[in-house]
């Protein structure tokens, strides 16, 4: 995979970690009374307010001086990100935001397959730049769709 060596603990990790943050999201939510969205918009606020924390201490994301610091930025990232599609996704307007939000961890855990398949098919045709290029042409194809 173009993000580092592959197994596939990896992805299935990466689907718990999203299941988790779905419902540690929505629990907190509704012990303070919020609906559903209205808890995936406060958490993507506080972890946007967390990313600028920790990019005025440390830098920005590749630059970072402090490696932990590196590694907690990536998963807000992921966070931020994974909790963004699941809102913006348009069966969150008609469908319960708990099952579109499970449904998208699903879904980037088999694109994160599909990746690691295509990035290995790259990287037996091309050079290591020119793979990771085309990787990224592939993740845009098929995040435009996705988004």
């Amino acid at each position: 995979m173009p993000l580092c060596g592959f197994n596939p603990k990896m992805i299935e990790g990466l689907r718990l970690f999203c299941v988790g943050l779905t419902e540690a999201t929505l629990e907190r939510g509704r012990l303070k009374g919020q609906g559903d969205a209205d808890a995936f918009r406060v958490e993507i606020g506080e972890i946007g307010f967390f990313l600028d924390e920790l990019e005025a201490k440390f830098g920005k994301s590749r630059e970072m001086s402090n490696h932990v610091a590196g590694m907690i930025t990536g998963v807000a990232l992921f966070s931020g990100g994974y909790l963004q599609k699941a809102i913006a996704d348009e069966r969150a307007k008609d469908n319960n935001l708990e099952a579109v939000a499970m449904d998208c961890a699903q879904e980037i855990s088999e694109l994160l397959d599909q990746l690691e398949h295509k990035y290995q098919e790259l990287k037996a045709k091309f050079p290591p730049k020119e793979t990771m290029k085309l990787s990224v042409e592939w993740i845009d194809s098929k995040s435009s769709r996705a988004n």
